[in-house]
């Protein structure tokens, strides 16, 4: 009885620690997309910045505007993506509370589970 129940302890501790290491992988990716976020804003600002005088001086209208237009929609498509972070941390901590619980309980295995 007593080897059964050391055994049994055994086994949760290793699914709660493998939801353990999966979720801090999966926090330090959401960390990575945050800084891709942030150095993709800071990098494009900068250089629109030292390119703005070039593009000032393109004569043609139209190509000039396009050029304005291009950029403008290249930062709305940025701030769009960086909107949806909120949801992803949100996700990432519903995933951090059902692993640890199922992870606790042991329904996170499911199936046989028995050697064959």
């Amino acid at each position: 009885m007593l080897e059964e129940i050391k055994k049994l302890l055994k086994s949760k501790r290793g699914q709660v620690g493998s939801s353990i290491d999966a979720l801090i992988t999966l926090f330090m990716g959401l960390g990575v997309v945050v800084l891709v976020i942030i150095l993709v804003s800071v990098i494009g600002g900068k250089t629109y910045v030292i390119t703005q005088n070039d593009i000032a001086t393109i004569t043609d209208d139209g190509i000039r505007s396009d050029v304005n237009g291009a950029i403008a929609a290249s930062f709305d498509s940025l701030n769009t993506t960086a909107g949806f972070l909120p949801l992803v941390a949100l996700a990432v901590v519903m995933f951090l509370v059902l692993s640890l619980i199922l992870g606790s309980v042991g329904g996170a295995r499911g199936g046989y589970g028995g050697a064959f």
